[in-house]
């Protein structure tokens, strides 16, 4: 072999080793993904009721800044699997003041997956708006 096909062997990226997984503890309700075994991001949510999730945040390990990697896809897709197979009707977050920076791509992303996005006529708090989806 040359030198030029030995390095290009020797410095090609290995895949990554991602996991999805969910952790119950009433009332919270955690999504975490894992990337060559270490966290990355999670999905915050809290169980309100038999029927009801209430999604809090959705966090990114900032110290690695693994943004637009599809973690956040993974994670969302994971989540709603487990909400219909443990019978939930409906879910939902509020839309923060923190995201206004992002916010076109925070909605496409919501809506991506069948959310109905709907901003507030004025700022609630730190909120703007409203994510919802009912899984009926």
């Amino acid at each position: 072999l040359l030198l030029g096909e030995i390095l290009e062997r020797f410095f090609q990226k290995k895949p990554d080793d991602i996991s999805v997984s969910i952790d119950r503890s009433d009332p919270w309700l955690m999504v975490h993904i894992n990337v060559n075994n270490r966290r990355r991001a999670r999905i915050q949510c809290v169980i309100e009721s038999d029927t009801d999730i209430l999604i809090g945040d959705i966090v990114h390990d900032y110290e690695i800044a693994d943004f637009n990697r599809g973690y956040g896809t993974l994670m969302m897709e994971h989540l709603l699997v487990f909400a219909r197979e443990n019978h939930f009707h409906y879910i939902h977050g509020n839309l923060s003041t923190v995201d206004l920076d992002h916010k076109e791509r925070l909605h496409h992303f919501y809506q991506k997956f069948g959310f109905v996005v709907t901003e507030y006529p004025e700022v609630h708090g730190n909120n703007y708006g409203i994510i919802e989806m009912s899984l009926d």
